[in-house]
Formats: structure tokens, C-alpha cells, sequence
């Protein structure tokens, strides 16, 4: 059973642990406001403010899932391609990807681990540049 300390340490609302909000209480309805906003934003215009402070790591937070989802369709590849060979190169788009995410969000231990991350990113990162106007379904 987790003890009272604990719990108010963790996280909790809107990435703030509780011991933060109820030290101050105005957060919650701020944040709400802000989230809301954002939420809008983002319905609207397909970006948010929010998104614009840190634009490379909000697009790798989604752009794999959706190349994996086109993947996993199997609808059409290009006509230089075959079925095969255009599901290899989105794998290798899709894991550089969360490669750059990684590196993005520096969830890596060694330098050794950042440098084989970079060169997967940098690798997905060309193969989307050069096959951008081919990711249709």
C-alpha cells in the first residue's frame, strides 16, 4: 500500500504532483484552461502553441504511429517499388523516427547509445525527405 508521502509525490494533475498542487491550488484551473485551449488549437489549426515550442519532438511523438498505421494498411506503394521493399523503407522511416524521439527527449544512457540513435534518426529522417510526397494510402 502506497504511503501518503508517496502518492503526494508522484505525478499527478497535468504532470504536477499533488504535494505542487496543493501548495497552489490556482494551477488546476489555469492548466485546465491552458489544456482546453491547446486542445482547440490543435482541432483547428492541427498544431497548438504548445506544440511550437518544441515542433520537432511533437511531430516524432506522432509521425511514427502514423507511418506505422500506413504500413500496416498495405493500400499502395509506389510504382518504382515493390509491396516488400516500400514496407522496409517506412519500417526504417518509422524506427528513425523514434530514433529522433529518443534523441529528442534524450532517453539514452551513453554517449555511444546517443551516437547509434542519431545515425538511425538521420537515416529514417532522409528516407523521409526523399519518399515525402509517396506517404499516401
Amino acid at each position: 500500500m502506497r504511503t501518503l508521502w508517496k502518492w503526494l509525490h508522484e505525478e499527478g494533475m497535468f504532470g504536477w504532483n499533488y504535494w505542487h498542487l496543493l501548495k497552489n491550488p490556482w494551477k488546476v484551473p489555469q492548466e485546465a484552461y491552458y489544456r482546453m485551449k491547446w486542445f482547440v488549437q490543435r482541432g483547428r489549426r492541427g498544431y497548438s502553441d504548445v506544440d511550437q515550442w518544441n515542433l520537432y519532438a511533437y511531430v516524432a511523438g506522432w509521425l511514427p504511429e502514423a507511418i506505422k498505421g500506413l504500413r500496416a494498411n498495405k493500400l499502395g506503394h509506389p510504382v518504382d517499388l515493390t509491396a516488400e521493399k516500400w514496407a522496409t523503407i517506412l519500417k526504417e522511416m518509422e524506427a528513425g523516427l523514434r530514433a529522433a524521439k529518443a534523441v529528442a527527449e534524450m532517453s539514452y544512457k551513453t554517449l555511444d547509445e546517443c551516437m547509434i540513435l542519431q545515425k538511425r534518426a538521420d537515416k529514417g529522417l532522409k528516407l523521409f525527405v526523399k519518399h515525402f510526397f509517396s506517404l499516401w494510402s
